[in-house]
This record gives structure tokens, sequence and C-alpha cells, in this order.
């Protein structure tokens, strides 16, 4: 039994950290992870950087809409001006003019349109981190939730090949927190599967990672009839069934 104890939280990913970390939403080892990751990766380090600008313009309320009595009042300045009388070149200005005018409006359009798409770029990328924040706000009190659970256990976790592991297991909640680090890479288009086995020896898989992806943190449900926690080694998108188990961790004494 383990009341209160001291587990720390790790980035299930560190892609699905960006948009909160833009949005100042993460915590402090998170931030640091973070911030040691988007050093060795440009793309997140470009993609936190145009995230940052456009928050700063979402933010920014310094434009303001002219009054109507200012426009009234050029109107009327204009109407009592009087304008020069007409040249004997001024069909051949007027359509030299209108020439010009006509590339100047192009311009001006092809402007509109640049700045339309790429506010419409920037704003998906903004709903997307909001709801990777979302995403990561709930994660977050999913585990703070089983790590409160009055029967929270750590069990004991030995995992091959210099990984680490911690499972804290909440029988009444019928959840476990699992987080798993320093997972060997894997040849091919292969990851890992999570899954639960009963009593009757029946795996029900509790989770897929993404191919490439070494380290997680989840909570994973059906916990109570559970007999062991497994990790297994499946093709991309996981399997029906485990097909090469890497590492087994009973859940009973």
């Amino acid at each position: 039994m383990n009341r209160g104890y001291p587990f720390r939280r790790h980035s299930a990913d560190v892609h699905t950290l960006i948009g909160p970390y833009v949005l100042d939403a993460v915590t402090g080892p998170e931030r640091h992870a973070v911030e040691r990751h988007r050093v060795h990766c440009p793309s997140c380090d470009a993609e936190i950087a145009e995230l940052t600008a456009t928050a700063a313009r979402l933010a920014d309320s310094t434009i303001r809409t002219p009054p109507e009595a200012l426009r009234q009042r050029v109107l009327a300045e204009a109407r009592r001006t009087r304008q020069d009388p007409p040249s004997a070149h001024a069909d051949a200005v007027r359509r030299i003019g209108w020439h010009g005018w006509d590339a100047v409006a192009a311009v001006l359009l092809l402007v509109v349109f640049a700045v339309l798409v790429t506010y419409g770029v920037q704003q998906t990328r903004v709903d997307r981190a909001r709801q990777q924040n979302a995403v990561a706000q709930s994660r977050q009190q999913d585990v703070a939730a089983v790590l409160a659970a009055p029967d929270a256990e750590l069990v004991p976790t030995t995992l091959p090949d210099g990984a680490r592991g911690r499972l804290v297991v909440s029988r009444s909640d019928d959840r476990a927190v699992v987080t798993l680090t320093g997972l060997p890479a894997l040849s091919g288009r292969h990851t890992y599967q999570l899954w639960l086995v009963s009593g009757a020896g029946h795996p029900a898989s509790v989770g897929v990672l993404d191919v490439g992806t070494r380290s997680t943190t989840r909570v994973v449900s059906g916990i109570a009839a559970a007999e062991a926690f497994a990790v297994s080694t499946e093709p991309a998108g996981g399997s029906t069934r485990p097909t090469n188990i890497w590492a087994s961790v009973p859940l009973t004494g």
C-alpha cells in the first residue's frame, strides 16, 4: 500500500506538450522537457515560435475603428474643395492611370488573399494547441485522481534493456497510471502495445504507442480483474493479441 507516494509525472510525448507550453499550461518538469527537446528539433522550435507569435497577435488590442464623425468631415471637405480643370491630355493620363490602378488593385487582392490564408493556417494551429491543452489537462486530472485514491499502490516494475517503468494501481478506482521511459528503439514499422492479462490468461489491449515513441504516461482502465500488465512489440497499429511479449509485470502477490 502506498498512500501519498510522491509520483513524478513524465511526459508521454514531448510533441503533445508544445501547445500547452506556448499557452503556459505545463508543469515545471514538462516545461524543461520541451525546452530540452526544442534544442535538437528544428521543426518543433519553429512551431513554438509560430504559435507564440500568433498568440501575441491574437492578444493585440491596439487596433481601433476610426470614428464615423471623422469620415463625415473628410467627405464634407472633399465637396467644398474645388477640383483642377482637366488638361488636354487628361484622357490619355486617365487611361494610363486606370491601368495603373488595376495593377495596384490586383496586388492588393493578392495581399489580402495571402493574409486570409495565413490567418486561417495560424488559427488552425491555435485551435489545435487549445485542443492539446485540454487533452493534457484532462490526462493530468486522471493521473492525479488515481494517485490520490486511498488504495493507490506502487507495483514493483523491472523492465529489460535498461528501460524504466512505474506502475501505480488503484483497484477501487479500477485504474492504473503507467509510466514507461527509455524504451529501446524498434526496427521497421514496429511499436509497443500495452496489455492487461486476466486470471484466465486473456489479454486485453489498453493502448498502442505511435511508431518511434519511446516513452509514455497513460491511465489504463480495467485493472481490478487483471493479474498482470504486459508490454509487447507489434506491427504499426497494434495486434488483436500479443505476438511478442517484451515485458510482463505481475499485479498480484
